[in-house]
């Protein structure tokens, strides 16, 4: 990989030749269409081009979501929404079809036809896989933020939306959460923090439970107890996972907090929980060190050390939102329309 991105796109997909780390678009110098496959065998990092400029992928972005579906071994990828540079927030959903020939990672993307009426266009949402179904909560828009749940049907050439019918109390409006899908006590969506347009970062805990068949869902507020350790900090757009090995243990892993000026993912230190059976969660801290120095040289003469503490000095003004200033060009509903006519193969070039 050439330069880092952020705010890009990131899924599992456990295919034929093993699992596999796929990153799409994100910011880099600007927003980016790229596709990197990370082979966690050991082979390190493949970039998958667009073979021409008529080839059918999706348009650069950032704040998507991107997950692997169907029975392992894998071979689909999902991508839903996202913000385009002059189109503002999008809805669209594409597929790709991931495959490997002598080695080399082909892909196959294709923009989706999708029954039933769609979500709103929106960034900063989340996207779990819940059996046959995605689960797409939150995110927002140019004028509002979302605490929505719709369920897309990913069926292999049968993509639709719908609407459960939901209970309990769901979340409030937020964008750039943590969603993780968990199996214990039961198979359910985690929902972590996020971004408040209200109260700006958020620490509370929800999850989701979905009938199989899609048909309802209900929201349960997370009762966690941290112990003498204390609750982690209210952050945003960081990240998380389950432990493979024990299912009820799972990572929280760095984010912005409004309190902290230099946005430098200042929170490294993982909190760990554990999910019971009784419905609470119990958590504690793993922190190795209790400070993080980091040096930075501005130019060549200026070296600022900073010490990173749980404790920083609140920051008045955060500004969170890699878009501050968007300008749309076209509206949402005219997305990759070069796109529709045909469907080619992409090969990986490491």
């Amino acid at each position: 990989m050439t330069s880092g991105a952020s705010f890009h796109a990131s899924t599992l997909i456990k295919t034929a030749a093993g699992p596999r780390v796929v990153l799409f678009g994100g910011q880099r110098s600007g927003l980016s269409e790229e596709m990197w496959v990370l082979e966690t065998t050991g082979d390190g990092w493949t970039q998958c081009f667009k073979p021409t400029e008529t080839t059918p992928w999706p348009a650069a972005r950032t704040q998507m979501a991107l997950n692997a579906v169907g029975a392992e071994p894998q071979t689909r990828l999902v991508l839903f929404g996202g913000y385009v540079l002059n189109r503002a927030e999008q809805n669209d959903v594409w597929e790709c079809e991931m495959t490997t020939e002598d080695g080399e990672i082909l892909t196959n993307w294709k923009m989706c036809e999708c029954a039933g009426e769609p979500p709103k266009p929106r960034y900063g949402h989340s996207a779990t896989v819940q059996g046959k179904f995605l689960a797409v909560f939150g995110g927002q828009g140019q004028d509002e933020q979302f605490n929505d749940l719709w369920l897309l049907d990913t069926a292999q050439g049968a993509f639709a939306w719908s609407q459960p019918s939901m209970s309990g109390t769901p979340p409030s409006p937020r964008s750039n959460h943590l969603a993780l899908a968990v199996t214990v006590p039961e198979k359910a969506t985690f929902i972590h923090g996020g971004m408040s347009r209200d109260v700006r970062c958020l620490s509370d805990a929800h999850t989701l439970v979905v009938a199989a068949d899609g048909s309802s869902g209900t929201w349960k507020a997370c009762e966690i107890n941290f112990g003498e350790a204390g609750a982690p900090p209210p952050r945003a757009q960081h990240a998380g996972c389950i432990l493979p090995s024990k299912p009820n243990h799972g990572f929280i892993f760095g984010g912005y907090d409004v309190r902290v000026r230099v946005r430098v993912w200042v929170w490294v230190w993982v909190w760990v929980w554990a999910c019971s059976s009784e419905g609470t969660t119990a958590a504690e801290t793993r922190n190795p060190t209790p400070t993080l120095t980091l040096t930075l040289t501005l130019t060549l003469t200026l070296t600022l050390t900073l010490t990173l503490n749980p404790n920083p000095t609140p920051n008045p003004n955060p500004n969170p939102n890699p878009n501050p200033n968007p300008n749309p060009g076209t509206t949402a509903a005219e997305t990759c329309k070069t796109s529709l006519s045909s469907s080619s193969t992409s090969r990986a070039r490491p």
